[in-house]
């Protein structure tokens, strides 16, 4: 029978420990994602941007985001390469 993450955390409120559960939430998902130290700092990065209303994230799944990625690597090839 595979253990859930209560019966690994005694604490039933381990996020209790952090500044917020947001914070507890990240630390989780970067950790779990195994994110090294400079891919961790970018994506703190990039929520800080976009907290302070830098900029918009408009993303809202992995499906669109490879739809997006696909459709700019295409134009941004050069046409002549395309009609080769």
């Amino acid at each position: 029978m595979p253990l859930d993450r209560q019966d690994l955390c005694p604490n039933r409120e381990p996020w209790r420990l952090f500044h917020s559960h947001i914070d507890f939430n990240f630390t989780e998902f970067a950790l779990g994602a195994a994110l090294n130290h400079e891919q961790t700092d970018m994506l703190i990065r990039l929520v800080h941007h976009v907290q302070q209303k830098q900029d918009t994230f408009t993303l809202a799944n992995h499906a669109e985001l490879t739809k997006t990625w696909k459709e700019a690597l295409i134009a941004s090839i050069p046409v002549g390469i395309l009609a080769l």
